[in-house]
């Protein structure tokens, strides 16, 4: 370092002395510079010497202060120690007495000159009051106050303070005073600070309105002043609670005591009541936050509150939790009371909106939709806990299961009516055959009533959809498919027995016997010849809406749980299976109809007629397959044709069978004419049967020929054992007929049947679950006497 000091020296030297001329000076400023030395070692010791003067006055001061601090000491201790006297030896020695008297008579003479200097500067402060108050609201009318300091409240509050203070204490000394000037001092008191108490509230209402705005602009210091003006009244209020229990539980004791209690609380207390300023700062600001929504509670429109994007409530939310953390105690808990003012408001919203009764289900479902949103948006942003959502929900779970309900009933009721109106009409159109069926291709769908139920069904499904609750749609579509399907199939087969009825008494020739199967003034519909054609465009209706169900239910099932799926799968079977068994029904009744109008030409089987030509079955497989199974392929789709061809066979072979009833005699040429038959039959018809099953059921004549050719009993149950290898439900009462047919020996058959019906007992045991085969309906007739 002082390497470094030198070598400066040096380079100041070095320039100050650049030449010979300069060397001359050089005595001059060795000269001046001792002088400069001089002088300042003199300043020097001068400073010196003041400040250690400085230091012996403040060690003095120090000392004396001591000295009169031990005094005081002293002297309170002795005046502490003459109050414990008094106070001890009251009764004893009355010399202390004066003491208490001359205590009381300061402390009456200060509070009488502080309530004199309050009353004659009341008016001054009420001005004060008013002006700062008049301030800020003027602010406030200029857009100014998210900017003020918050001072002038503070004054303000301060001398408001001051003058309720007094004017309680006067209301004390009115109550106390026998002079009505007195009373009436404090009258005109109270209504001059009833003024400035009403503006100052004012102002706390403004302020409670504009919290939001401070947040804007960073002003939290105003809002901490008025949260600190708010603990203060608390703080007092508190005081004021404690002390009136003080009293109260001094009731039970001395009247003294109570009375002393009294007087102390006015020296500790200066207010004689609460003035409940927080409770007035929660109201405030609750009221603050409802008439936010006054607007859109009138309108009743939700989609108000949350701004063009959907955020404005909950951005308004986590303004106010910004202010809450920043400038209230925590011990208030005070955002939570905000977020339920919140709620509590857009629930009134709701609830105007639910109590009118005149909301759409998409109203509904905006509710819906908007509590759930809600409830995550809390959970998410505000950490709110599923315990405390619960209260503040804006949708408890109970009201919602009733309006779930209640707009599943209203659904069901819709559903219900038009159904009914569109099963009235086409069922009307069904009966009357009125309209002649189109001979166009295209025009086969003549009633159009599934689109009708599909209709009813999408717009139903699609408003059940829009509420967001899977149970509530599989509910619906559980009454869809059990309650509608079942109505619509009811009412069908309804209408098809009637006319099937009608049809069967227009192919009577007996004019007494129509006239007992007809009722009151019910005819025959001349066009009752179109009723194929109806039935036909019927079942059409029902493979249409079969496979609409079918696509519905498959495409409602996206997106739900595994559970909704399973049921709504269950359902889909369960509507689809009334669509289809109505289809099969309308096929059934189709069959019949044509089993009327070849049904007579079969009476001659197996007459002496029947083995001579095979005329009886021309007509038959002429009447089935020109009259009914051609047209049905032409106006009907290719799907319904199989079971169309199932049903009319089934009733045509059955039916030939039931002509052994008659128990005419089989002539040698049965069995030719059998075969014939066959033939005819697989000629005719076969080109219908795509899957086979014609052949299958055509074994029926093979077996009847193998048991008409059997001699004796050996055979005819060895080969009743075969027949039933390939029909295993085949009934032992055509064995019966075929016997009785041949004519053969009562004891015989006795004997043939009972071996045969053992046959049928073990056959239907080992082949239990497999469907009945239609040569089960084969009964034995007894012939008519």
């Amino acid at each position: 370092m002082s390497t470094q000091i030198s070598s400066q020296v040096l380079a100041k030297l070095n320039k100050l002395i650049q030449d010979e001329d300069d060397l001359s000076n050089l005595d001059t400023l060795i000269s001046d510079i001792s002088k400069e030395q001089s002088t300042i070692d003199s300043q020097l010791k001068i400073e010196q010497e003041r400040h250690l003067q400085q230091i012996h006055m403040m060690i003095s001061s120090m000392q004396s202060a001591n000295k009169n601090l031990q005094d005081l000491k002293y002297s309170v201790g002795k005046l502490d120690e003459l109050r414990r006297d008094n106070l001890s030896n009251v009764n004893k020695n009355n010399d202390f007495v004066v003491f208490d008297h001359a205590a009381l008579v300061m402390k009456n003479i200060n509070a009488t000159e502080e309530v004199y200097n309050n009353i004659a500067t009341f008016h001054q402060n009420q001005k004060t009051i008013m002006r700062l108050l008049n301030d800020e609201i003027t602010k406030d009318e200029n857009g100014e106050l998210p900017n003020s300091t918050g001072d002038n409240l503070l004054i303000a509050h301060y001398h408001l303070t001051k003058l309720r203070d007094l004017q309680d204490q006067m209301e004390l000394m009115s109550r106390n005073s026998i002079l009505s000037n007195t009373k009436s001092i404090v009258y005109d008191l109270s209504l001059q600070l009833g003024e400035c108490v009403k503006k100052f509230d004012h102002l706390l209402s403004i302020i409670v309105d504009s919290v939001l705005d401070f947040v804007e602009t960073g002003n939290f210091g105003f809002l901490i002043k008025v949260i600190k003006i708010i603990q203060y009244e608390e703080r007092e209020d508190l005081k004021v609670r404690l002390w009136n229990y003080l009293i109260d539980k001094k009731n039970n004791t001395e009247h003294s005591a109570t009375a002393n209690l009294n007087d102390s609380r006015m020296t500790k207390v200066k207010r004689s009541s609460e003035r409940g300023y927080k409770a007035k700062f929660e109201q405030i600001f609750k009221k603050s936050i409802e008439d936010r929504f006054i607007d859109i509670l009138s309108s009743k429109d939700l989609s108000i509150f949350l701004g063009e994007q959907g955020t404005f409530y909950y951005q308004t939310i986590s303004d106010y939790k910004t202010a809450v953390t920043k400038c209230f105690p925590e011990e208030w808990n005070f955002f939570p009371k905000i977020l339920e003012w919140h709620q509590e408001a857009v629930r009134d919203i709701v609830n105007s909106i639910l109590d009118s009764g005149e909301f759409s289900n998409q109203q509904l479902a905006q509710i819906i939709d908007l509590d759930y949103e809600n409830k995550q948006i809390l959970k998410q942003t505000f950490k709110i806990s599923n315990k405390e959502i619960k209260s503040i929900r804006l949708l408890s779970e109970d009201k919602k299961k009733q309006l779930l309900n209640s707009s599943l009933q209203e659904n069901i009721s819709s559903t219900t009516k038009w159904i009914d109106t569109a099963l009235e009409k086409a069922v009307a159109r069904f009966e009357s055959l009125s309209e002649e069926p189109s001979d166009r291709r295209e025009d086969r769908l003549s009633f159009q009533v599934s689109q009708d139920v599909m209709l009813i069904l999408s717009s139903n499904t699609k408003n059940i959809r829009t509420l967001g609750d899977a149970s509530v749609l599989v509910q619906y579509f559980g009454f869809f498919a059990n309650d509608i399907m079942r109505k619509y199939q009811d009412i069908w087969v309804s209408a098809l027995d009637k006319m099937t009825k009608l049809w069967v008494i227009s192919r009577m020739t007996d004019a007494k016997a129509k006239g007992k199967m007809l009722k009151g003034d019910e005819q025959v519909n001349e066009n009752i010849g179109y009723l194929p054609r109806y039935i036909t465009n019927l079942s059409n209706d029902c493979l249409i809406l079969t496979d609409a169900l079918e696509r519905d239910f498959d495409s409602i099932t996206s997106g739900l749980n595994e559970v909704h799926t399973h049921k709504l799968l269950e359902l889909k079977q369960v509507a689809t299976n009334h669509s289809i068994e109505l289809g099969a029904y309308c096929l059934q009744k189709l069959s019949s109809l044509a089993l009327e109008d070849y049904g007579l030409m079969m009476n001659d089987l197996f007459t002496k007629s029947w083995y001579k030509s095979s005329t009886i079955i021309d007509s038959v497989l002429n009447v089935i397959d020109e009259e009914y199974l051609m047209p049905f392929i032409d106006f009907s789709y290719p799907e319904l044709l199989v079971s169309l061809f199932d049903f009319i066979t089934d009733d045509f072979l059955l039916r030939y069978l039931s002509m052994l009833n008659y128990r005419r005699s089989f002539e040698k040429k049965i069995v030719d004419s059998l075969e014939r038959d066959g033939h005819k039959i697989m000629d005719v018809l076969q080109k219908h049967d795509e899957d086979g099953i014609l052949e299958n059921k055509m074994i029926i004549l093979d077996i009847l020929i193998e048991l008409i050719s059997s001699a004796n009993e050996t055979e005819y149950v060895e080969k009743w054992g075969i027949a039933l290898g390939e029909i295993y439900d085949l009934p032992v009462d055509l064995l019966k007929v075929i016997l009785e047919c041949k004519k053969e020996d009562k004891s015989r058959i006795t004997f043939i049947l009972g071996e045969c019906t053992e046959l049928c007992k073990q056959s239907m045991t080992e082949h239990i679950d497999e469907p009945p085969t239609i040569f089960r309906k084969f009964h034995y007739a007894p012939l008519k006497k």
